[in-house]
């Protein structure tokens, strides 16, 4: 039977990789250092936006205070109410459904009123790269377009 979280950011474990500060050094190897470091190298500053799961594998290997030297301004979680900020936000987040929903709200249309039906995107954030800790069926593709 196939695991019950499916990791695609670690696709094998060199037999060097023995205990488990080696395996947090690889994880902010493949994530932080490689992936992370890559948006952040296009936008000077950004939002880091989790869930609980991959706020929890971000924990294990590296702290807020790193992070920030990355450039990331604020860590915010994705099941709280956040404030508009016109920065790009980087999202990192499992590929549950009621997760890949809270995404796709995040860019919805806001109408006040009835009368204003075509009004003006908005958006909590000024762009959005999205990133999921693991693979995802293609019908939650279709609720984030």
């Amino acid at each position: 039977p196939a695991p019950p979280h499916d990791c695609t950011i670690i696709k094998y474990l060199p037999s060097s990789y023995s205990n488990m500060s080696d395996l947090k050094a690889l994880l902010r190897s493949k994530l932080v250092d490689r992936i992370f470091k890559a948006y952040i190298e296009q936008e000077s500053h950004m939002i880091l936006v989790t869930d609980e799961q991959t706020s929890r594998i971000l924990g294990s290997c590296i702290s807020l205070t790193s992070l920030i030297e990355y450039g990331f301004v604020a860590l915010q979680d994705i099941n709280k109410k956040r404030e508009n900020i016109d920065m790009p936000a980087l999202y990192f987040l499992s590929p549950k459904r009621d997760i890949v929903v809270k995404l796709a709200k995040d860019y919805e249309k806001y109408n006040n009123t009835d009368a204003d039906k075509d009004g003006p995107l908005e958006c909590l954030y000024s762009r959005a790269y999205v990133m999921f800790s693991s693979g995802k069926s293609h019908s939650q593709y279709s609720t984030i377009a």
